[in-house]
């Protein structure tokens, strides 16, 4: 991958849901006002993992070969998925890579920020989960908890219309007891 010396990495988590369009969009914005770069990560949730590894890897020890190829090829589905989101949302606007991982959603961002030294961490509030468990989803919930860099939680067009015309214009911050490393915006 390529660095720009004076940009800000901003490391967008993408899940395929609506929220992580919308934080994708809110993650190029930025990117441009800051003359800064992409790194956009889809990390395939197995629990046969114990670190997240490169969607690329050969079969981890202990793991069979008939699981690894059905997750190798859900992998290999998400990568190109996301690829087009790059290309439909990105597009030459400003420079970004893409990178796939197996294991635990939150772990595989965490590790993916440190490894590119991300300024930031851009993340829809909730993703994929079946279980609503309140206004921020369980992987936010967890990169919100244990980053070290800051995380912006992007919300959902439902929340945005709904706060139209209140103060922020669908804007508003997270208390910092909730999160020490967060901020919200519409």
């Amino acid at each position: 991958m390529t660095t720009a010396s004076t940009g800000k990495m901003l490391l967008v988590g993408i899940d395929f849901s609506q929220g992580c369009e919308r934080a994708l969009l809110r993650a190029v914005t930025l990117a441009e006002q800051c003359q800064g770069q992409l790194e956009l990560v889809h990390v395939y949730e197995w629990e046969c993992c114990g670190e997240p590894i490169d969607a690329r890897a050969n079969l981890p020890d202990g793991v069979s070969s008939a699981p690894w190829s059905a997750v190798n090829e859900q992998a290999r589905t998400a990568r190109a998925r996301l690829g087009q989101l790059c290309a439909d949302f990105v597009a030459d606007r400003v420079p970004a890579e893409i990178r796939v991982l197996i294991g635990d959603p939150a772990a595989g961002l965490l590790k993916t920020a440190e490894q590119v030294h991300a300024s930031c961490i851009v993340l829809g509030e909730l993703g994929r989960s079946a279980l609503p468990r309140g206004p921020v989803g369980p992987t936010a919930e967890r990169v919100c908890e244990s980053s070290t860099v800051p995380v912006l939680l992007v919300p959902g067009a439902e929340w945005a219309q709904s706060r139209q015309g209140q103060r922020g214009q669908g804007a508003h911050e997270v208390p910092r007891s909730e999160y020490s490393n967060s901020a919200r915006l519409a």
